[in-house]
């Protein structure tokens, strides 16, 4: 049995992408959710969306979830919601606009904690933390409601005392976020990882 179920944050307010919903942008014929979505599904148990706007387009690509009373705080917020919704021993969690996985992601992230005793796993691309891509114990729920009741709410700041297990993939051989409209015009499907299928 699968001891891992996933999350999609897309929960944020994309400054970055001019306030439009992130998600739901549209990139090879499909919303960004839906690439993730199909990447994540295959390498968990089941999966939720945490979304904060727009929950009935979201429920087109899988159940959704917000961050209740902690909207806006951030990803570790997501990570609650998601938390609390877990009905496994881990939580894989990745960014709604990480629109190119490893198909093997989830698994290399789960061998990594098991393999050194740790509680979390957290991607690096080439030498750079993707804090917003990783895997917790569902048994952390305690210490991130304290962290975000608190003045812990960065993600970072939460993770970094856990010393998450690291798990490194070439620089840019995967595509973990997409921060602009530009950047998102600019990004090249690649027809074998089936980018641009229907």
């Amino acid at each position: 049995m699968n001891p891992i179920d996933g999350l999609i944050l897309a929960g944020g307010r994309s400054r970055r992408f001019g306030g439009a919903d992130k998600g739901l942008a549209r990139w090879c014929g499909r919303p960004l959710v839906a690439h993730v979505a199909a990447a994540l599904a295959p390498q968990v148990a089941e999966f939720r969306i945490c979304a904060n706007r727009n929950a009935e387009r979201y429920t087109a690509f899988g159940p959704v979830i917000d961050d209740g009373r902690w909207r806006d705080c951030g990803p570790l917020a997501g990570l609650r919601a998601g938390l609390a919704g877990c009905r496994r021993p881990w939580l894989a969690y990745v960014p709604v606009d990480a629109v190119r996985l490893p198909p093997d992601l989830v698994a290399r992230l789960l061998a990594a904690a098991l393999d050194t005793g740790r509680d979390a796993a957290m991607t690096f691309d080439g030498g750079s933390p993707v804090p917003t891509c990783g895997l917790l114990r569902t048994s952390l729920l305690p210490q991130v409601e304290t962290a975000l009741t608190g003045s812990r709410r960065a993600l970072r700041d939460f993770l970094n005392p856990l010393q998450p297990a690291a798990v490194c993939w070439p620089p840019g051989a995967w595509v973990w976020s997409v921060n602009t409209p530009a950047e998102l015009a600019a990004l090249a499907p690649d027809a074998a990882a089936g980018d641009c299928d229907p």
